[in-house]
């Protein structure tokens, strides 16, 4: 409360009660510990996600709030989330929904006054939710005998562990089934071919071929087209 003084020291009435809080300073910045995929992957900065919504996770001060933000190449900042810091001083946030490409986030903590820490450094996440084309049928190819080469549709081959063989997104793995079997997997090299070959031969009989391609964010293509043969060595 203040009283107003005359110079005879005459005091007036007193103001009405003013509260005010001395804020201090502003919080520490929070700390960034961690982004996960709906699955509990830890995503690493720039690893591609098909979770469109990954969950950060960090500490930061007792008693403040945190705001994750999606920060622009101009530097202007987009909300996409905000939560309590717990008594362990722990936070954990899933973001909005993320457009397919990079995304900077960054975080800040603000107290009861109303003050916000500087940000963290960036922690950029690329969301990729588009499976890979679906590929080719696969090669396959004879590797011994005296018919050497690629099958057609149908043919019999006396080769038990032929070359399977094709192209696809560059790093993408490679899933060869026969039926619903797994054959093997690779990964597509920078030139954009495929090569690989059974560890273990294939039974007498009838096979049906085909192949998937999984692109480094998760995303899993349709399954191509089979294609038919048979394994006669016998």
């Amino acid at each position: 409360q203040l009283q107003p003084l005359d110079a005879a020291g005459n005091a007036g009435e007193l103001t009405p009660m003013l509260d005010f809080t001395v804020a201090g300073a502003a919080p520490q910045a929070p700390a960034i510990t961690g982004v996960y995929d709906d699955a509990g992957g830890n995503i690493q900065p720039n690893q591609p996600t098909k979770d469109a919504t990954p969950t950060l996770e960090g500490t930061a001060t007792l008693g403040t709030e945190v705001t994750v933000y999606e920060v622009s190449a101009e530097g202007e900042r987009v909300v996409v989330g905000s939560v309590a810091v717990d008594g362990k001083g722990q936070w954990s946030i899933s973001t909005q929904n993320l457009s397919d490409g990079t995304h900077n986030l960054i975080a800040t903590a603000t107290d009861g006054a109303g003050q916000e820490s500087v940000a963290t450094g960036a922690y950029p996440v690329s969301i990729d939710t588009v499976a890979p084309d679906q590929p080719a049928p696969a090669q396959v190819i004879d590797q011994v005998g005296d018919k050497k080469g690629a099958l057609v549709s149908g043919e019999t081959t006396d080769d038990a562990t032929p070359e399977f063989k094709g192209e696809g997104e560059a790093g993408a793995t490679v899933t060869v089934y026969d039926g619903t079997t797994v054959i093997g997997t690779t990964t597509i090299g920078g030139d954009g071919q495929w090569s690989l070959t059974p560890a273990t031969g294939l039974s007498q009989g009838e096979h049906s071929v085909t192949v998937t391609l999984t692109d480094k964010a998760g995303n899993v293509s349709a399954p191509s087209e089979a294609l038919p043969f048979s394994v006669g060595t016998e």
